[in-house]
């Protein structure tokens, strides 16, 4: 059973992160950085590499780093509170046929 929930998370962790990644990519690049790198590297700091041109800030690194801990907050919660769910209903239905 700890082996199929872990493999519940981990799928569903994997779909948060392209997910994430992609809104990030999407609401961020351009508005808050200017950065030239693949849209799923965008979501791995530092989000600016020092001597690349073409790089830069367009708002506060701590706003942008504030944003992005929502971000992460968000991509291990909400896996988790998934993986909690189908987990007590499969326990409930277990719990039916049995009694």
């Amino acid at each position: 059973m700890k082996l199929t929930i872990a493999f519940i998370y981990g799928v569903l962790l994997l779909v948060a992160f392209l997910i994430s990644a992609s809104v990030w990519h999407w609401q961020m690049s351009g508005a808050y950085f200017v950065s030239h790198k693949a849209p799923l590297a965008d979501f791995v700091p530092p989000f600016i590499h020092a001597g690349e041109d073409g790089n830069f800030y367009i708002k506060p690194m701590r706003i942008i780093y504030i944003i992005w801990s929502v971000y992460l907050a968000a991509m291990f919660l909400a896996p988790a509170a998934v993986t909690w769910l189908l987990v007590s209903l499969h326990q409930r239905a277990l719990n039916k046929v049995w009694m």
